[in-house]
């Protein structure tokens, strides 16, 4: 039985730079989703991989070969690199304060 080091998963060059545009996205204040993950891991790939990518002609989706950019793909990605998605908070507090206005009136 093999000891089980640090693991990059397949495709490391795509998980490295997909988490450093993710840590400038958040040095900067974006709000990060699930699905910015998965459009920027779709771009890089494009980008280090292109003779891997196939556009149907009928749908013009791209296939993208020998890489799927699935859920468990993803819920990985953060686990390795101890990303947790925010909650945006403090909405209802605000949204509470306007509806109260707007009875009020």
């Amino acid at each position: 039985m093999r000891a089980r080091g640090q693991s990059h998963g397949k495709e490391p060059n795509l998980k490295f730079k997909l988490y450093s545009q993710f840590v400038e996205a958040r040095r900067i204040g974006r709000i990060i989703f699930a699905k910015w993950f998965l459009n920027y891991a779709k771009a890089i790939y494009q980008e280090l991989y292109p003779c891997r990518i196939s556009q149907d002609e009928v749908t013009s989706r791209f296939q993208y070969d020998h890489f799927s950019f699935s859920g468990s793909w993803l819920t990985g990605f953060w686990r390795r690199y101890q990303i947790a998605l925010r909650c945006k908070t403090k909405q209802a507090q605000k949204a509470l304060e306007d509806y109260r206005e707007k009875i009020e009136n």
